[in-house]
């Protein structure tokens, strides 16, 4: 996973209630063509998500997938704050591995590293940015390091 990713393409520049409704008006009966220069969204997405619609199978999403799903990640995020909260000390090990205990019990579809048994640092930096929790004001018990 990228840590700061920046969109260098021109894809995806539409919205999806302009695709909605360019779809109805193509299913409606109008050309695809003329339709997509009205919306302004690409004629071969529009063909594509037509045929999709008439066989009712679900259109592809794009972009990275999260392992959790929210309230997954708030379960996470409210045991990482009960561990503070007992003035233990974090690392980054401390947060990466039981998010990777916690995708395994339960059973989870996940990328995480299966020898070290730990969850990815870009993994770890995009949950504390998701979750506004930073390293910056915390007190350290025994000396240990911060997050990352």
């Amino acid at each position: 996973m990228v840590r700061v990713y920046k969109k260098k393409s021109s894809r995806l520049n539409y919205n999806e209630g302009q695709m909605h409704l360019a779809i109805q008006n193509v299913l409606d009966g109008e050309s695809c063509k003329s339709v997509a220069r009205q919306f302004g969204v690409p004629r071969t997405t529009l063909m594509k998500k037509c045929k999709t619609q008439t066989n009712n199978r679900p259109s592809r999403v794009v972009g990275f997938r999260r392992m959790f799903n929210e309230e997954q990640e708030i379960a996470l995020k409210n045991n990482i704050s009960e561990m503070e909260n007992c003035l233990m000390g974090l690392t980054s090990f401390d947060l990466r591995k039981p998010a990777f205990d916690f995708a395994e019990k339960l059973q989870v579809p996940h990328n995480f590293n299966r020898s070290t048994e730990l969850a990815g640092k870009d993994w770890l930096r995009a949950f504390l940015q998701r979750h506004d929790l930073s390293q910056k004001g915390r007190t350290y018990v025994c000396g240990q390091s911060p997050w990352i």
